[in-house]
């Protein structure tokens, strides 16, 4: 269901009432599998296992921030773990930290792999209990088969598409809680979505604008979107005493930013000036349902990245 646009959310091995809602789904709009047995046969016919393996690459690691001991300094060596036990996780950046970065990378290859194959991180651990210490070039998992989150390739242009008359486009935020997207009527993706604030929603019908890699946020403390069109400003969830920088401060794109790797404008009907919340990525996807950030619906980085190759500008977004 995933490699056919119909995502269930970080995999977790877990059933849930999104898997059920997203079984249901993609069963409506595939009148070849009327039942699981038909959809098991039909994915096995199509890629085989439910699994794949992946080898780090030398590449891989431009997009993965450095051990913290090896950035504290360069000469001190990495203690390598006794027990089978994966890794702890590393501490979360301070705000000073976070707005040092030039570019907000993965914290650590486990991190990567888990969005590279749209996994929960935990889930991948489990699979992957073998592999101790910090991974490293040449370190093989154990991963879902899923298309996998490319993102040396995210953005390669045309990064919409144009309209096709022959083909009329629609999209719908449903219950607060996914993105379904329609070509001539016909439901061909439908992803999770989370509203990064229980009051914020719409009526009728929006539109969709154009797309922005890459978005960083402005910030005196209190975080802004910034973009093309403008700024805005919506504080974050418990921000820290507000105080006057120097200058303006920013975090910088990448995966780790809060509004993920991209940010989608989003207008009220027949208007072209963007709203001060878009549909955009998240730097938590396990977290996107029980954590407030920013003014926008949130989806998995790798759902808004391939969401947006089937949204052309000026896309009707109707509210359900």
């Amino acid at each position: 269901m995933d490699r056919e646009k119909f995502p269930t959310g970080p995999i977790d091995g877990n059933p849930g009432v999104t898997f059920e809602k997203a079984l249901q789904l993609y069963r409506t709009a595939h009148d070849d599998v009327p039942g699981l047995d038909q959809l098991q046969k039909k994915a096995l016919a199509s890629f085989g296992e439910a699994f794949t393996r992946y080898k780090l690459k030398a590449e891989d690691f431009r997009f993965i921030a450095p051990p913290v001991e090896e950035a504290a300094t360069a000469k001190k060596p990495v203690r390598k773990s006794k027990t089978r036990q994966p890794m702890p996780e590393p501490p979360p950046l301070s705000y000073e930290a976070l707005i040092a970065q030039p570019f907000l990378a993965y914290r650590t290859p486990w991190e990567f792999i888990a969005e590279r194959f749209h996994c929960d991180e935990t889930f991948l651990r489990k699979q992957n209990a073998k592999i101790t210490g910090v991974p490293t070039e040449g370190t093989e998992f154990l991963v879902p088969n899923v298309i996998p989150f490319e993102i040396e390739n995210a953005f390669v242009a045309p990064l919409q598409p144009t309209v096709d008359p022959a083909k009329s486009v629609t999209a719908a935020i449903v219950d607060l809680s996914r993105l379904e997207v329609f070509e001539a009527g016909k439901l061909v993706a439908a992803m999770p979505l989370s509203s990064a604030r229980p009051d914020l929603r719409g009526r009728g019908t929006w539109t969709i604008l154009e797309a922005l890699p890459r978005p960083r946020l402005m910030t005196k403390q209190e975080f802004k979107a910034k973009s093309a069109a403008g700024a805005w400003t919506t504080p974050i969830a418990e921000a820290p005493a507000p105080v006057t920088p120097a200058a303006e401060q920013f975090l910088a794109p990448g995966p780790n930013n809060p509004l993920g790797f991209l940010w989608i404008h989003l207008a009220k009907s027949k208007s072209t000036t963007p709203l001060p919340y878009g549909l955009h990525g998240t730097s938590i996807p396990g977290r996107m349902k029980s954590q407030e950030s920013l003014g926008g619906f949130r989806l998995a980085n790798w759902d808004i990245v391939r969401a947006i190759r089937l949204l052309p500008p000026g896309t009707p977004l109707q509210w359900r």
